[in-house]
């Protein structure tokens, strides 16, 4: 699956009268009916910034089917009508960038912070997010995306990229004598095992690659901004050309400087810093 075709529209609407919202009972009603109509008071243009008044949305399975004017846009027989027309109904929400997880805990305590964090979106109208990167969840956002798409729980549509990706960075950690402790990232270093990471992300389920190319920062007094470029050019080339064979993009950590400088010459990345 190309990952340009992972944003194409299903069913992702969400009404508001004051403070009501109700993806979740769309969301519900759409594995039992065939057809549903949403007599619509009001509906959220966002090209033209405008509410357009009397509409009609037709709803088959899970896609939009038809939208418009309640006088253009015929209601099949049989079809559920949802009655909103005292409502506002605009199109679901889209978040470019979030982490479902927290970063404590262990990782049952993850799984359920990603589930009450999935979850609270939802209801708030957030039908599609994009997870950059699960902070210490391990795979957490990936298998929560399994639990959405088999039904099993209710959640916005996920992108997923599982864990950062690094290479080993500067530091003073501790080295363990006696165990080895759960790794919040990815680390990998040099080109092989750039490709080698990714491709465990993509075994495992990722719908795209999350990686730091900046460590810490700081200021100078005029506002020029210093920083630690972390992955080398060949490094980055790899793991953007093992993303893109795999049908995965790659989005980064990125605070400029010579970083940013190298995401330009590896081809499509997004930046998500």
């Amino acid at each position: 699956m190309k990952w340009k075709s992972v944003l194409r529209p299903r069913l992702r609407l969400v009404t508001i009268a004051g403070a009501l919202v109700i993806p979740a009972v769309v969301w519900a009603q759409a594995q039992t009916a065939q057809v549903i109509a949403v007599r619509a008071g009001r509906v959220f243009d966002p090209r033209s910034g405008t509410n357009v008044t009397n509409q009609v949305v037709l709803i088959t399975g899970e896609r939009i089917s038809d939208a418009g004017p309640a006088d253009r846009v015929q209601i099949p027989a049989g079809a559920r009508v949802i009655d909103l027309s005292q409502a506002t109904v605009l199109p679901g929400l889209i978040d470019g960038h979030l982490h479902l997880t927290d970063a404590a805990g262990g990782l049952q305590h993850q799984m359920m912070v990603a589930l009450y964090s999935a979850t609270q979106s939802l209801n708030a109208g957030f039908t599609t997010q994009v997870v950059m990167g699960s902070h210490g969840g391990g795979y957490a956002d990936v298998e929560l995306r399994k639990a959405i798409e088999s039904r099993l729980v209710r959640g916005p549509r996920l992108l997923v990229a599982g864990p950062v990706l690094d290479i080993t960075t500067p530091g003073n950690d501790t080295f363990p004598l006696d165990f080895k402790p759960f790794r919040p990232n990815i680390v990998a270093n040099g080109p092989e095992a750039m490709r080698a990471a990714v491709r465990e992300l993509a075994h495992y389920g990722v719908d795209h690659i999350k990686m730091t190319t900046t460590g810490p920062f700081v200021f100078k007094p005029n506002g020029d901004m210093v920083n630690q470029a972390l992955p080398s050019l060949e490094e980055l080339k790899a793991a953007v050309d093992e993303a893109h064979r795999r049908g995965l993009f790659v989005a980064t950590h990125s605070y400029g400087g010579d970083a940013s400088k190298g995401r330009s010459k590896c081809g499509r990345m997004n930046r998500a810093t």
